[in-house]
């Protein structure tokens, strides 16, 4: 069974739509900002907290990829961080769980709170360029695509069942 990396914008579903296929599979399961949290010592991230963050989220990728075994959540800017990323995923199924900008602002938007990562003073606006600047990137990187702007959790989850064990890209959709 080959490894599955899920990337993507944050509240796509990466942790968990890939929580849900692992437990499926019963295979490991590894979210990487929750690991990479733990590992800083750090219950959320604050502007003087990213770059202690950012480092151990890339330690933390790079040692789970090695073990080429279970599903890893990336972060979103996991792909963007790891000087090696392309090299290190060669031997997985990399999925970028691409949905539409206006889908992903309305989970971030629903939370009442601006994600560090946004402009407080123009959150919405900020998102949609964080988007557009990282889309080229996952789907340079992204070996499948699966669109879930208008499919339901369980059937992102079947699609994911069926890549892992048909492995093609099919399955995907």
């Amino acid at each position: 069974m080959t490894q599955l990396i899920l990337i993507g914008m944050p509240r796509s579903g990466k942790s968990t739509i890939g929580e849900q296929v692992a437990t499926k599979l019963k295979i490991p399961f590894y979210d990487i900002d929750k690991k990479a949290l733990e590992r800083a010592g750090l219950s959320s991230i604050q502007e003087s907290d990213l770059e202690r963050f950012r480092k151990h989220e890339r330690d933390v990728f790079e040692e789970l990829v090695t073990e080429k075994s279970g599903i890893i959540a990336t972060g979103g800017n996991t792909p963007l961080i790891v000087p090696n990323f392309q090299e290190l995923t060669d031997d997985s199924s990399v999925v970028f769980l691409y949905s539409q900008w206006e889908q992903i602002w309305k989970r971030i938007d629903k939370e009442g709170s601006t994600p560090l990562f946004l402009d407080p003073n123009n959150p919405e606006d900020s998102f949609k360029e964080l988007y557009k600047s990282r889309l080229v990137h996952y789907l340079h990187f992204a070996h499948y695509r699966i669109d879930t702007t208008k499919l339901r959790q369980d059937e992102v989850v079947e699609r994911l069942v069926r890549l892992v064990t048909v492995g093609s890209a099919a399955a995907a959709g």
